[in-house]
């Protein structure tokens, strides 16, 4: 693989580039930060749905004090229940949604990121070869413009520096081949991860999405159970409160005065015939055609049907 392109530094010398690696590194680090995020959201994620549970028992609790004097109201029993199920959910299947999080989906994640580390280490590995062979490269050029000018003066057989070349040629040789292997090495692992960043991130995408269907599915199951009831619950209340009323109307009734009339119905006088003229028929009453509805103008026309899931949401 070549070494690499060189440019000079500001305080002299040069440093190898190597344009692929940058590259990677760039992407690397974008990918990290990607992982990091993910993982934060699954915690947040979790912290506010327990906090939705807690806010869900503390509302039926709260409600349910509405009651105080009301004992026998069936929607104080019915409060009753909803806050035991919110409960249960709270204590009992909250934990094991946090457990599967941890094992499933919390592991993948630490999994990946680990990864990640392990190339990452790799790379400073690459990073440190790399300084270390500009170091011989650099102070290796010095020394050959160094022997350029001794050679041109014709002293180079006492010129000091001789040995001290030899030992930097091979110090050189050697950190050369060690970056090239590492710079090598390093490329092609954080092509492969850059490369399978999607079949990782969809595993961890796919299997957020999956326990939260799940979870809010029989989450959903458990709180369809109580719609039924809550309707049945809120027709006794208003038949009990309507029977309650009609006692209190006919109480009110007895034992009051009769009405005074003000003005007695005429007698019909009769005529030579002896009868009394016959009074006036009122019009017989309008026949409604069979299957006749009463139009209902509140009525939406033409719903849709399916909307929404709060369509039959109606007392």
């Amino acid at each position: 693989m070549p070494i690499g392109r060189r440019v000079l530094e500001a305080f002299g010398g040069s440093k190898t580039v190597d344009s692929k690696f940058d590259e990677l590194s760039k992407n690397l680090l974008l990918l990290e930060r990607k992982v990091l995020s993910f993982s934060k959201i699954v915690q947040k994620f979790q912290k506010d749905l327990k906090q939705f549970h807690q806010a869900s028992v503390s509302e039926a609790q709260n409600m349910a004090g509405y009651y105080e004097d009301g004992k026998n109201e069936p929607m104080l029993e019915y409060l009753e229940k909803l806050g035991g199920m919110y409960k249960d959910t709270l204590e009992i299947k909250y934990p094991l949604l946090t457990k599967t999080v941890d094992g499933r989906i919390s592991s993948a994640l630490t999994s990946f990121q680990t990864e990640i580390a392990q190339v990452k280490a790799r790379m400073k590995e690459r990073n440190e070869a790399r300084l270390q062979y500009d170091h011989y490269l650099n102070k290796l050029d010095k020394l050959k413009k160094e022997k350029e000018k001794v050679t041109s003066s014709g002293s180079l057989a006492t010129w000091k520096n001789k040995d001290k070349f030899h030992r930097n040629e091979k110090k050189f040789a050697k950190a050369k081949d060690d970056y090239e292997k590492l710079n090598s090495n390093v490329v092609e692992e954080m092509t492969i991860l850059h490369n399978n960043r999607f079949v990782h991130i969809n595993k961890f995408c796919s299997s957020f999405v999956k326990m939260q269907m799940f979870y809010f599915a029989a989450y959903g199951k458990q709180c369809g159970a109580f719609i039924a009831p809550l309707k049945d619950v809120v027709k006794k209340t208003t038949a009990s409160a309507q029977a309650a009323n009609d006692i209190v109307r006919v109480s009110s009734t007895k034992g009051s005065t009769p009405p005074r009339i003000v003005s007695a119905p005429r007698t019909p006088v009769a005529g030579a015939s002896g009868r009394a003229p016959a009074m006036p028929t009122s019009s017989p009453p309008k026949v409604k055609p069979a299957g006749h509805k009463r139009s209902d103008t509140r009525e939406m026309k033409d719903k849709p049907a399916g909307d929404s899931p709060f369509d039959d949401f109606e007392f």
